[in-house]
């Protein structure tokens, strides 16, 4: 019995060994795994944004584009302003002229407009991606945690 008994001990010891070695083992893989996964997601995230910093810098580049044509075309109608005075003096064809302009001018700057609305949504449309995908990424990096 007595050595029934310390036969049982020593396995149990062995046993324990074994289990303490594994378990450090597979401590140290999943240790790994998690520094692994966050450089990803850290290096994702760097990506991430500086695709938002160059949508940005396009928006902010559309949005002086816009305003340096509304100076312009508050300085053609100034001018416009100045041709039709004189075009109400008797010149009929400048006037028509001068219309034609206006719309033109009207429909440049309606255009402009539109494309900046476009690229302000575009933008918002990417950095909401943006975010999905890191909410993702995390949400992902949870489940690896939780497993």
């Amino acid at each position: 019995v007595k050595s029934l008994v310390q036969n049982h001990q020593s396995n149990v010891k062995k046993l324990k060994r074994s289990f303490s070695a594994q378990s450090e083992e597979a401590m140290t893989y999943v240790k790994d795994e998690y520094v692994s996964v966050l450089q990803t997601i850290g290096s994702e995230i760097e990506d991430k944004n500086k695709e938002i910093a160059k949508t940005k810098s396009k928006s902010k580049s559309l949005q002086q584009r816009l305003e340096e044509e509304r100076d312009n075309s508050n300085k053609l109608k100034m001018h416009l302003d100045t041709v039709l005075s004189v075009a109400k003096e008797g010149e009929v064809s400048v006037k028509n002229k001068i219309e034609k302009l206006t719309e033109s001018f009207e429909k440049t700057v309606t255009s402009l407009k539109t494309k900046l609305l476009e690229a302000e949504k575009s933008a918002n449309a990417e950095r909401e991606d943006l975010r999905r995908q890191i909410f993702e990424l995390r949400k992902g990096l949870l489940k690896r945690r939780a497993q």
